[in-house]
């Protein structure tokens, strides 16, 4: 059981290291930290525009057959694959320590004083709408489907949607993968 775990915080770790958004970061505009947290938060956002770019060319050009729930399959696997990293990096705007000079700093960097005037907009701005977006609403959004369709999971327009999330487990537990997807907040 405990290396099936690893395997999917492999897989997160793997997007992190393959898209690692530090290298364009310029730590003249803002503190690291706080770009990392943004360009966590929109790099899905930009990933599901390129791969509905792709799947659409797909279409036009060699006529893919379901063109559109093979897009919201990879729309759902890049969020899943992604999602770790997103609540990791927001998640660390708000882990703050206590240090000796009696204030408390980001854990992330410690130059940074949480809960200053800057501090409350970047977590109010990032770190909250990320949170609510990608770390509640987007899963939920996806199980809910799931339930709504969950005696039609091998049919294969479902499937060519969800099977990245249902594949491997019986149907009365398709949902288990959303289990292990809050374990990792």
């Amino acid at each position: 059981l405990q290396t099936f775990f690893d395997m999917h915080d492999e897989a997160g770790s793997f997007v992190e290291n393959l898209v690692s958004i530090e290298c364009f970061m310029d730590p003249g505009v803002a503190p690291v930290v706080y770009q990392k947290a943004l360009g966590s938060t929109l790099l899905p956002i930009l990933f599901i525009i390129g791969v509905s770019c792709i799947w659409y060319i797909l279409q036009i050009t060699i006529d893919v057959q379901f063109y559109k729930h093979k897009m919201i399959g990879s729309t759902v696997m890049i969020l899943y694959l992604t999602y770790p990293n997103i609540l990791k990096s927001t998640l660390s705007l708000l882990s703050c320590q206590r240090l000796d000079d009696g204030n408390s700093h980001l854990n992330e960097d410690f130059s940074i004083e949480c809960w200053t005037n800057t501090h409350v907009l970047w977590v109010i701005g990032v770190a909250l709408p990320s949170i609510l977006i990608w770390g509640i609403a987007t899963p939920l959004i996806i199980l809910r489907a799931m339930m709504k369709n969950r005696k039609t999971l091998n049919k294969k327009m479902f499937y060519l949607k969800f099977s990245y999330l249902i594949n491997g487990f019986h149907d009365k537990y398709y949902y288990w993968e959303f289990l292990i997807l809050y374990r990792k907040l």
